[in-house]
């Protein structure tokens, strides 16, 4: 591989896979927003004292997380995010895609607005 197309072709031939070059300069920009009020109306939030920097596994409706993968379980903590995780899993595809699985869900449908970018100006490019 030698460049982002070559990558994403590969990615590409793996089933249920769909790999995308997010290339800085498009005009319709491939992020969307709106992920929170969405997520909120389904999981509980995350106890005090949970950061971004840990490892977290999330199955079942359970969150454990780790300081770091290696942390042995006797060191990792726990909590209930959702009671019922395959009627929140079922409710959050059809809210953002429009279908009861995810194995019908397409990225390209997704329900949420774009991001509108983030323009930049001329003092952004000064060496």
């Amino acid at each position: 591989m030698y460049t982002p197309a070559d990558l994403v072709k590969l990615v590409n031939t793996v089933k249920n896979l769909k790999a995308e070059f997010l290339d800085h300069r498009q005009t319709k920009p491939p992020f969307f927003i709106g992920w929170e009020a969405v997520l909120d109306k389904y999981f509980q939030d995350v106890p005090p004292g949970y950061t971004g920097n840990f490892y977290f596994e999330f199955s079942n409706g359970k969150m454990v997380a780790r300081h770091l993968c290696s942390t042995p379980d006797e060191d990792a903590w726990g909590f209930e995010m959702c009671k019922n995780p395959d009627l929140v899993k079922k409710a959050i595809c059809q809210e953002l895609f429009g279908v009861d699985s995810i194995d019908l869900a397409e990225f390209e449908k997704i329900r949420l607005p774009r991001h509108p970018g983030n323009a930049l100006d001329k003092k952004n490019f000064a060496l």
